[in-house]
């Protein structure tokens, strides 16, 4: 009985298109990191810093001149909440998957890029272009080590 069972369950992961070894998206991530004032120990940030909302606008400027769109999204509400959002509009309209999302936490801003699906195909050039403008605008404004890219 188990034997069948587990022979049905592998044959509907196929069917389904999920074997092992499938990859899940890629996340592709560049951080700046904000740094702690000199006798604390820990930071104590909020997305209304005027250098936090500094940092933001230079990612926007960004994002935007590689063809997203921000979108309007309410307050956070806690850390898990994105402050910003963003879709890239195609002919058939916005594509909202992947598309590059901005959170804050404690005492970093975070861009996140997934692109996802396809175990074979490599990151695309244009999230790879995306990356080293931000690396390159972000450590150009706040120094090379306050800025992190993660592949």
């Amino acid at each position: 009985m188990n034997k069948i069972f587990a022979i049905c369950c592998a044959f509907l992961l196929f069917q389904a298109g999920c074997y092992l070894g499938d990859r899940a998206a890629t996340t592709q991530m560049v951080s700046l990191n904000f740094p702690v004032p000199e006798g604390q120990t820990k930071a104590s940030f909020s997305v209304n810093d005027s250098e936090v909302q500094e940092a933001l606008k230079l990612i926007d400027s960004v994002l935007v001149s590689a063809g997203f769109v921000r979108e309007s999204i309410p307050p956070v509400a806690n850390q898990q909440d994105p402050v910003a959002t963003y879709s890239k509009y195609k002919g058939t309209g916005p594509r909202p998957v992947g598309g590059p999302r901005v959170y804050f936490r404690d005492d970093r801003l975070d861009v996140v890029l997934v692109e996802g699906g396809n175990r074979n195909a490599p990151v695309s050039t244009a999230t790879k272009e995306i990356c080293n403008s931000l690396q390159r605008e972000l450590s150009s404004r706040y120094g090379a080590k306050r800025v992190r890219v993660e592949r």
